[in-house]
């Protein structure tokens, strides 16, 4: 039987070891022995590495995404609600260590990682969802949010890369600007 204390440790230990020493340089052996557990038993709780590392990111991830959607609806004009979005996506939450951590995790794994892409779908929805707040006299259609969710998601990858390779984000600015008009000039 799992123990969801035992999971908590070990999620902590990650946490901690992952922040000190980057995902790439931490080991199942550190976070099993941060976590006063077995090797082995992390295992039980979770398949991988990057299992154990979007553990790690999505709470603070998810809590981020929704407070950035509750920002953008709230918002009075569209004009607005795409800089919060660009603001939010790209100098926020790309640009964090959390997200620095899940990058590194990604860019490494494996088929035999069995990652699942749950928060990725769960991403692309929300920023849809968002898109179709920015004007909803815009006419985004469903398919054209989803596209263009997937590309925003493909645009915070690469800037989170780039974070990752202590590349400022300032070297992006232009496009972001560029971005932020292409949306608006949709509505």
């Amino acid at each position: 039987m799992k123990n969801e204390a035992v999971r908590e440790a070990i999620v902590a230990a990650a946490t901690k070891e992952f922040t000190e020493n980057g995902y790439v340089n931490t080991t199942i052996n550190q976070i099993a022995r941060s976590a006063g557990t077995s090797p082995s038993n992390v295992y039980v709780y979770f398949a991988s590495k990057v299992e154990i590392a979007i553990a790690v990111y999505e709470p603070w991830y998810r809590d981020r995404i929704h407070k950035l959607g509750i920002k953008v609806a709230r918002s009075r004009s569209p004009e607005r609600r795409v800089e919060i979005l660009i603001d939010g996506l790209f100098r926020d939450i790309a640009n964090q260590g959390y997200t620095v951590i899940l990058v590194q995790a990604l860019a490494t794994a494996g088929p035999s990682d069995q990652y699942r892409p749950d928060l990725l779908k769960w991403t692309e929805k929300q920023i849809a969802r968002m898109l179709r707040v920015i004007d909803p006299e815009s006419g985004w259609t469903d398919a054209q949010a989803d596209a263009l969710a997937h590309m925003l998601v493909l645009v915070f990858d690469g800037l989170a890369v780039r974070k990752n390779l202590n590349q400022p984000i300032e070297d992006s600015e232009a496009g972001l600007i560029l971005l932020a008009h292409m949306l608006i000039r949709k509505g």
